[in-house]
């Protein structure tokens, strides 16, 4: 039992680095000056649209089970259960100005539903929003 505590302490002290590296992706995105939405790539972003968050709900789930109390658990749960409500509203705006009408919340599947004149459509040389998961692969 120290052993796991140990080792999901030491854990969690990873996820830090990992939000670290997602806040500057994103913090990158645009030049001084820009304005607009831009598709993040790089690390999780490849997969996930929110990886931020889900870097964090790791380090939240990896921090209750290695305290294993329930203070610890109901925080995690509300801030997992929080961002999850973000990030849903996230890929549905990011989804919606790539000009896909619809989508399963939980399959990173295109339903191939097209706009004219969005932004990250794939038309004209403009760039199309990948398929990705919303936050946690493969629940959501």
């Amino acid at each position: 039992m120290k052993d796991t505590m140990r080792m999901r302490c030491l854990q969690s002290l990873m996820v830090p680095c990992g939000t670290c590296r997602c806040h500057l992706i994103l913090s990158n995105l645009r030049k001084p000056g820009e304005k607009g939405y831009k598709i993040p790539r790089g690390f999780l972003f490849e997969y996930i649209t929110c990886a931020n968050y889900t870097v964090e709900v790791f380090g939240w789930l990896l921090f209750t089970t290695a305290v294993q109390a329930l203070p610890a658990a109901i925080f995690s749960t509300v801030g997992t259960l929080q961002m999850a409500q973000w990030a849903l509203q996230k890929h549905k705006r990011l989804r919606k100005e790539s000009g896909v009408l619809c989508q399963q919340p939980v399959l990173p599947v295109a339903t191939g539903y097209s706009l004219s004149g969005l932004m990250f459509d794939g038309k004209e040389g403009r760039p199309k929003y990948p398929r990705r998961w919303i936050m946690i692969p493969p629940l959501f």
